[in-house]
């Protein structure tokens, strides 16, 4: 990567590490209604979407509106599910874990022209337990030039 991407890619982490520290929290829904409802105005990705678009959008969205995070994940990262079962699903497990995303900071990132992985460290609450894990998602670019979550793993 040359040092003018290298530089760009750091000032666009810190512009959007500042925008997702400083977005107002959304707090979970009331109760857990059928997915369809949060799909209706869901919208794919647009074309060319930065490389880590999706990766901070699923950290933002996931555990409060996983219907949200849809557009950018691949049917290997779902499992082969149903998106509406994978929302379910997601909902279902979330709410069994009492999990909760309380901050988050990407510290490595290695992308190519066709996929990259993004290193991320997350404290969160889960069954009231703080805890820091070490969240790898891997990313894959479409021949649209979309930027996918094909995996994610633990550390």
């Amino acid at each position: 990567m040359g040092t003018i991407q290298y530089i760009f890619v750091v000032l666009m982490l810190l512009i959007l590490s500042v925008q997702s520290w400083s977005a107002p929290k959304v707090g979970p829904e009331p109760t857990a209604q059928p997915a369809q409802e949060d799909m209706g105005d869901i919208s794919p990705p647009p074309s060319g979407i930065a490389p880590l678009r999706p990766v901070f959008d699923y950290l933002r969205f996931y555990e409060s509106q996983p219907a949200r995070v849809l557009p950018y994940l691949t049917e290997h990262f779902r499992g082969g599910m149903d998106p509406r079962l994978w929302v379910d699903q997601t909902r279902a497990l979330l709410a069994a874990q009492g999990y909760t995303r309380l901050a988050w900071t990407v510290h490595h990132l290695e992308m190519t022209d066709t996929g990259g992985e993004v290193h991320v460290t997350t404290r969160a609450r889960i069954d009231g337990q703080e805890l820091l894990q070490k969240e790898i998602f891997v990313l894959v670019r479409t021949s649209e030039g979309e930027w996918l979550i094909d995996d994610w793993r633990l550390e």
